[in-house]
């Protein structure tokens, strides 16, 4: 997979570093040293498609540079990483809070690097296809009061999370929590995919197809989850259950430092910090109920 990378870091060293691991890879990398010509570039005509943000700079640090990066239409859901030497709870969350979902701890090695930038580009090029999709029939969808689906697959969570999504004020943010937690009932509910599973599929760039052989095995390949969205008085009212036997939710419903450097495992925490106001789940975990607040429930 191909990709522009811009990464931002005051360290001269650290940036030849990164050219270094990134030197055999298909992707097209531009470095700056300053965070203000970084910015002034991405004002330009300058695209990535990921940044790749250095958090402790003198004048402006990362957050503060992505702030005024997400003022950037074009860039708002631009994925970023994090470069940091220690990621505190409270670091995890700010970040996040402002469009953060990937970390890299320092140091941090060439394979890391690589497993980091290919689940961030991965995700980049699901989200603009399904976005995509999702300026295509709006009236229609805006005139939806209930509707309920069943899912199996990953072409499945894309296809209907990217329907569901424009049924919300700001679709775009809706995806992201939506898929997220199709995404869940699929791998860690039906397919009982555990975290420690998941962070080696990951690493081995297995991940799709274990899913896909999952799909197939006699435990698994009738099993069905459930996707519902009602409109009700006061907002919208999205439930999901699948059959699998549930799974520890609560361990992940808040940012937590210690994950901060794993490529996934933070689903929960950015719906409930993105898309929804809230989010609550029924013992033992396969039932889960995601509410938005609008300003009317109905169309």
């Amino acid at each position: 997979m191909t990709g522009m990378i811009v990464a931002i870091d005051d360290s001269a060293s650290n940036l030849l570093m990164i050219e270094e691991y990134l030197a055999d890879e298909p992707y097209a990398l531009t470095a700056f040293d300053n965070p203000e010509q970084a910015l002034e570039s991405l004002h330009g005509d300058l695209t990535p498609n990921v940044v790749l943000l250095d958090r402790m700079m003198p004048g402006m640090d990362g957050i503060a540079f992505l702030r005024e990066m997400r003022r950037i239409e074009r860039l708002r859901r631009t994925p970023v990483i994090m470069q940091t030497a220690a990621a505190t709870p409270q670091q995890v969350a700010e970040g996040l809070s402002e469009g953060v979902f990937y970390y890299l701890t320092k140091p941090f090695s060439r394979e890391v690097l690589l497993a980091v930038l290919r689940n961030a580009l991965n995700d980049r090029e699901t989200y603009v296809r399904l976005e995509q999709f999702l300026r295509k029939a709006d009236l229609a969808l805006s005139r939806v009061l209930d509707c309920h689906f069943h899912f199996r697959t990953l072409e499945d969570v894309d296809s209907i999370s990217a329907f569901l999504a424009r049924m919300y004020p700001v679709p775009a943010d809706a995806l992201v929590g939506i898929r997220e937690l199709m995404l869940n009932a699929v791998e860690h509910g039906n397919l009982a995919i555990t975290y420690a599973e998941k962070s080696k599929l990951h690493a081995e760039g297995k991940w799709a197809s274990e899913i896909t052989r999952r799909l197939e095995l006699p435990d698994y390949a009738k099993r069905r989850a459930h996707v519902a969205l009602s409109r009700v008085d006061d907002g919208i009212a999205l439930t999901i259950q699948d059959e699998g036997d549930g799974f520890d939710w609560a361990r992940y419903a808040s940012f937590d430092a210690s994950r901060a450097t794993d490529v996934h495992g933070r689903g929960i925490a950015m719906s409930r910090a993105i898309s929804f106001d809230d989010i609550q789940y029924w013992a033992p975990g396969n039932h889960v109920r995601a509410f938005k607040r609008t300003m009317a429930g109905a169309p």
